[in-house]
């Protein structure tokens, strides 16, 4: 998922699986919006069913990131 303004880009991923999303994801995430941020401020979502590892919850609460499991969104 990726939403853009002129100032910002969203970067999203979803993991509908039976295990824990990782800092992996973020990595992942990251390295794609290097190449199409263009000077615009990047944020990132990760959405799982399973929920996140502690690796990632830890990154979460430095960066911009928002984390949101599938309890959140029922």
């Amino acid at each position: 998922m990726v939403a853009v303004t002129d100032r910002d880009i969203l970067l999203g991923e979803c993991k509908w699986r039976n295990e824990l999303a990782g800092v992996l994801v973020l990595e992942q995430l990251q390295a794609r919006g290097l190449l199409i941020q263009r000077n615009r401020a990047a944020h990132y979502a990760v959405f799982s069913k399973s929920g996140f590892t502690r690796s990632l919850l830890s990154h979460a609460q430095q960066g911009d990131v928002m984390l949101v499991s599938a309890q959140e969104m029922l």
